[in-house]
C-alpha cells in the first residue's frame, strides 16, 4: 500500500526507470510537468523529475521500450486544473516509442476515471492518485511545507490519497485492462509482454504476500456494450457481509445505494460499527455546488436511518498555528472487518458505480497472516490522521475496544479526525440543481434495469431527462458564467480571447480579423466554444453568430486541408488510436454524417477536422455538413452570451426567464442530437 503522493510518485519513478519491455499509464489527468522524485534505492537518480522528461530519458536508455499513454479526452469544465493542450505537449513532440491517446470513448456526461499503471506486466499500480498536478504531499501533511508547491511553483494545501502496488497475475490483469480500453479505441491489439526482470523498487517493502487480489471495474453502457457494475456488486457485498468494522475513507460519499445498504446493515448487525473519513467539502465552489446536496442526503440517510451511535462521519483535521485546517481526502479506500482491503478509483458516488470506467483492488484475506496484514494496513491509514502509529492504533483499539471510542478520546489532539457538521434541513437551491447532472448513476437514456440492491429505487427516463435538464440549466450557467468572470486556464481564458477581440470591435477589418483568429486557433486546439462565447459578448447575437460561424468554418477549412496534406498515415502515427474511429465515423462522408458530429462531437473541434481531410471527405459536404451541424449550437451560444451580459446588467425576472428559455433550448438541441448520434453510431460502427 502506497500512502500519499511522495511515496507513491518515487515507486512509479523507480518502476519506469527498470522497465524493459512496456510501460502503460491510463489516467483521468496526466501532467507532463509534474515532478517525480527521486528516494532512496532509486535506479538511476541523475534521471530528471519531470514526467514528460522522464519517460523520455527511460526509452533513450532503452530503445526497445514502448511506452503507451490513454488520456481522459476531458471536458473544457475542468480545464482550469489541468496542463493546456495536452495533445500538442504529448502527441507532436515525442519519441516514436511513447504512443499517447485522447480516450473520449465514453457516454457525453463520462469520464475515464480509472488510474492505471502496468510495467512489464509485472507489477502494476491501481488506485487514486494521478500523474498529475497538485498531487504530491508526504503523508505528516505538514500545513506550510515549502516542497509541496504545484507546477508553477505555487503551494497548494495538504492532500491524501492511496494507491496499491501488486505483481504476478494481478499486474498481468491491470494490464489487461489497459489493452482492452487500448483496442477499444482502435489502437494496436497488443500482446502480454515476457518479463524478463522484476522491476518492483527495492525500497518497498510488501505489506502482504501471497494474497489472492481481486478487480473490480465499472463500465457504463455504450455503443451496444453492456455495462459493468462490479464496482458497485463489491461495495454492497463487502457491506453486507460486515460483522465488526467498516472502515471507508473516500472523497466523495454520495452513493444512494451504499447508503440504504450501511444504515440497513447497521440495524442488522448489533456489533458492526462504521467509520467514514471524508474531506470536509468540496475541491472548489463549483464541486461543493455540484456534489454538496448529495452528501448531505447522505449523512442524513445513514445518520437518520441508521445507528448514529456507532457511526462515525468525519474528516481529518491539522494542528496550525491559528487552529486546524481540514486536509482533502482524495482516497478511495474500503476495510471491512480484517478481512478485505479494497483501494482504487471509484468515489463513492453513483456516477462511479454505473457512469464512470473505474478500476478497483481487493484483497481477501485467506490465512491469519493475511488478515493480521490487512489490520495493520487499515491500522496504518486510522494512524496517518489520529498522528499515531500504526502499533499505537493497535494499542487503542485493544485498550478502547472501538475504533470509535478510540476516535472520540483523541478528539482534542491537535491531529485528529472531527466529526462532519450535521447536514442541515435544507440546501442551497444551486446545489440541489447541480447534484442529478453532476452525479447521476447511469447515461441518461439508459433505463435502470436489473439492479442488485432493489431496494435502492432510480428515477424513471422522464424524470432523468427532467432531472437533467434542471441540472443542465444550472451547470451551463454556472460554466459560462465562470468563462466571463473566472480563468479556466492559461490559454482556455475569456479574457484572453476578450482582449483579442475586443480590440476588433468597430474595425473596418473585423469581417477578416476575426475569422483569421478563430482559424490560428484552430491550428492549436483553442477551445472554439470559448471564442464564440467572447464573440457573441463582443458583437452582440446577430453578427457575434456571423462572426462565430465565419470562424468556425475559416478554422474548419483550414486544419481540414493539414489533414488532406500529411494525409491518413502521418496523422494515424502522431494523433493515435482514436484516428480509425474518426475516420470509421466519416466513412459515408455525407453532409449528414458531418452535421451529426458537429452536434455532439466524438473528437475535439481541430482533430475532427484533420482527420476529415484525411479521409477524404469531400470539401463541400465537409463544410455545408459544419455550418449545418454547428449553427444551431452557435445560435443558442450567442444568445447566450448577450442574454448573461443583460442579466449581469440588470437581473430583473424577464432577463432571467430569457435566460432560462434560451438554457432549455441548449438542452434539449443537446439531447435529441445525442439520441441522434447514438442511434446513428449503433447502425453504422
Amino acid at each position: 500500500m502506497l500512502v500519499d503522493g511522495d511515496c507513491y510518485f518515487r515507486a512509479v519513478r523507480a518502476a519506469i526507470l527498470a522497465a524493459r519491455h512496456e510501460v502503460l499509464i491510463a489516467g483521468w489527468d496526466i501532467d507532463s510537468r509534474v515532478r517525480l522524485r527521486a528516494g532512496d534505492g532509486d535506479p538511476d537518480p541523475g534521471a530528471p523529475e519531470p514526467l514528460k522528461a522522464l519517460l523520455c530519458h527511460a526509452v533513450a536508455k532503452r530503445p526497445q521500450l514502448r511506452i503507451r499513454i490513454l488520456l481522459w479526452d476531458y471536458t473544457l469544465l475542468f480545464a482550469k486544473d489541468r496542463e493546456p493542450l495536452p495533445m500538442l505537449v504529448w502527441g507532436w513532440s515525442m519519441p516514436e516509442q511513447i504512443e499517447f491517446v485522447m480516450d473520449d470513448e465514453a457516454p457525453a456526461e463520462a469520464s475515464h476515471h480509472e488510474k492505471i499503471i502496468v510495467v512489464d506486466d509485472t507489477i502494476a499500480f491501481c488506485g487514486g492518485i494521478d500523474l498529475a498536478n497538485k498531487r504530491w504531499d508526504t503523508s505528516d501533511h505538514v500545513v506550510d511545507d515549502p516542497e509541496r508547491v504545484d507546477v508553477t511553483g505555487v503551494r497548494y494545501d495538504p492532500f491524501h490519497d492511496i494507491a496499491l502496488m501488486v505483481d504476478g497475475t494481478a499486474a498481468r490483469a491491470l494490464g489487461d485492462v489497459f489493452r482492452e480500453r487500448w483496442h477499444g479505441l482502435g489502437g494496436a491489439n497488443l500482446a502480454p509482454v515476457a518479463a524478463t526482470a522484476d522491476p518492483w523498487p527495492a525500497f518497498v517493502e510488501p505489506d502482504i504476500r501471497d494474497a489472492p487480489v481481486g478487480i473490480s471495474r465499472t463500465r457504463p453502457a455504450y455503443l451496444g456494450r453492456p455495462e459493468v457494475r462490479e464496482v458497485e456488486r463489491l461495495y454492497l457485498r463487502s457491506i453486507q457481509s460486515a460483522r465488526r468494522l467498516i472502515y471507508l475513507e473516500n472523497q466523495f460519499l454520495t452513493a444512494s445505494c451504499v447508503a440504504s445498504a450501511l444504515a440497513e446493515h447497521l440495524h442488522r448487525v448489533p456489533a458492526l460499527e462504521a467509520i467514514l473519513v471524508t474531506s470536509r467539502q468540496g475541491h472548489d465552489w463549483l464541486e461543493e455546488q455540484a456534489m454538496g446536496a448529495a452528501r448531505n442526503r447522505f449523512l442524513n440517510h445513514v445518520l437518520g436511518h441508521g445507528v448514529p451511535e456507532r457511526t462515525r462521519c468525519l474528516y481529518p483535521a491539522l494542528p496550525t498555528d491559528g487552529g486546524r485546517v481540514a486536509l482533502k481526502v482524495h482516497s478511495k479506500a474500503m476495510f471491512v472487518d480484517d478481512r478485505l482491503a479494497r483501494i482504487g478509483s471509484s468515489n463513492i458516488s453513483n456516477r462511479s458505480m454505473g457512469l464512470d470506467t473505474e478500476c478497483d483492488l481487493a484483497i481477501e484475506a485467506e490465512i491469519p497472516e493475511h488478515r493480521a496484514a490487512i489490520a495493520r494496513m487499515r491500522n496504518r491509514l486510522i494512524g496517518e490522521h489520529l498522528g499515531l502509529s500504526a502499533d499505537a492504533v493497535a494499542a487503542g483499539l485493544e485498550s478502547c475496544g472501538s475504533l470509535r471510542e478510540l476516535v472520540d478520546e483523541r478528539a482534542a489532539k491537535p491531529r485528529t479526525l472531527l466529526p462532519m457538521e450535521p447536514p442541515g434541513a435544507t440546501t442551497e437551491p444551486l446545489s440541489e440543481a447541480l447534484a442529478p447532472l453532476a452525479d447521476p448513476e447511469r447515461p441518461y437514456w439508459i433505463p435502470s434495469s436489473g439492479r442488485e440492491d432493489a431496494n435502492v429505487s432510480s428515477p424513471s427516463g422522464h424524470r432523468r431527462i427532467a432531472l437533467a435538464t434542471c441540472g443542465g440549466l444550472s451547470a451551463i450557467a454556472a460554466v459560462v458564467l465562470a468563462w466571463q468572470y473566472t480563468p479556466l486556464s492559461e490559454l482556455a481564458d475569456v479574457e484572453v480571447a476578450r482582449q483579442w477581440l475586443e480590440e476588433l470591435r468597430g474595425s473596418t477589418w473585423a469581417p477578416v480579423l476575426v475569422p483569421t483568429i478563430y482559424a490560428l486557433g484552430s491550428l492549436v486546439a483553442f477551445p472554439v466554444t470559448v471564442l464564440i462565447a467572447v464573440t457573441a459578448i463582443i458583437f452582440g447575437p446577430l453578427w457575434g453568430f456571423v462572426y462565430s460561424l465565419a470562424g468556425c468554418l475559416a478554422g474548419g477549412a483550414l486544419t481540414f486541408f493539414v489533414g488532406v496534406w500529411f494525409g491518413r498515415v502521418v496523422l494515424t502515427d502522431r494523433l493515435g488510436a482514436g484516428v480509425p474511429r474518426v475516420v470509421r465515423f466519416l466513412r459515408n462522408r455525407g453532409v449528414v454524417t458531418v452535421a451529426l458530429i458537429r452536434m455532439v462531437p466524438v473528437a475535439p473541434f481541430s482533430v475532427v477536422n484533420v482527420v476529415a481531410g484525411a479521409a477524404n471527405v469531400r470539401l463541400r459536404d465537409f463544410m455545408l455538413g459544419t455550418a449545418l451541424g454547428m449553427a444551431p449550437g452557435i445560435a443558442v451560444m450567442t444568445l447566450l452570451g448577450n442574454q448573461f451580459r443583460r442579466l449581469w446588467e440588470n437581473p430583473d425576472a424577464v432577463n432571467i426567464a430569457l435566460l432560462g428559455g434560451l438554457l432549455a433550448m441548449w438542452i434539449g438541441l443537446t439531447l435529441v442530437a445525442q439520441k441522434l448520434v447514438v442511434r446513428w453510431r449503433r447502425s453504422h460502427v
